[in-house]
């Protein structure tokens, strides 16, 4: 009889030690939990402090505003950023980090700028680039497929991403990245530059998208 009454207490023991644990686990399976941010092309930047730079303006406000989350989105170790319907005007290069969807909604129209609004600010002509923003402050160049990855742009319905035949323009650049897929989005309006550059990577997809209206700069 106390060997039974000993047994018992030893499995209740137990029991509580394991829904401990299982409790724990599931507070820390909602913690890593991939984080979703909306916006529109009202929103302002999640980081504050571009609003307070002096390049801040209503030519660069999108370009912030993009950033600001897509750099979010790097510290949160990935998740989603859902981009509402509106016209989007991008002046300087968005880094795409690892682990992130964009979620294109229907009526989305990115269009390429380069005309910052100032002369602290020098627009560059890549639209998108796959790499994570923390990355391109560092000297030593990103090899061997370890630049972003795990990275998915959909677009729902009709979306339009417009290099304004704006000169040498990149829409999408992808160099050292692996698992990364493009879907449903109309590229147009190239003009001696490309839509979408691939170099050294792997696992690329591209699947219904359109590309229309390019020309060489030579004619």
């Amino acid at each position: 009889m106390h060997n039974l009454t000993k047994r018992n207490k030893i499995r209740k023991i137990v029991m509580i030690g394991l829904f401990f644990m299982l409790c724990v686990l599931g507070l820390t399976t909602q913690a890593k939990a991939a984080k979703k941010y909306t916006i529109t092309s009202k929103t302002k930047p999640v980081n504050v402090k571009y609003t307070k730079n002096r390049t801040y303006n209503s030519k660069t406000k999108h370009y912030y505003l993009i950033r600001s989350y897509l750099e979010k989105l790097e510290k949160d170790g990935g998740g989603t950023l859902v981009i509402k319907k509106g016209t989007y005007n991008i002046t300087n290069t968005l880094y795409i980090p690892s682990k992130v969807t964009i979620e294109l909604k229907n009526g989305v129209k990115i269009k390429k700028k380069m005309n910052t609004g100032t002369n602290k600010l020098k627009a560059s002509n890549v639209l998108f680039a796959f790499a994570p923003s923390s990355k391109t402050k560092k000297k030593n160049k990103v090899g061997g497929y370890k630049s972003s990855r795990d990275v998915v742009i959909n677009g729902k319905g009709t979306v339009t991403i417009n290099l304004g035949n704006e000169k040498a323009a990149i829409g999408m650049l992808m160099l050292h990245n692996r698992n990364i897929t493009i879907s449903n989005i109309r590229f147009k309006n190239m003009y001696g530059g490309c839509f979408v550059g691939v170099s050294a990577s792997k696992k690329i997809s591209i699947n219904d998208c359109r590309f229309v209206g390019h020309k060489n700069i030579n004619g």
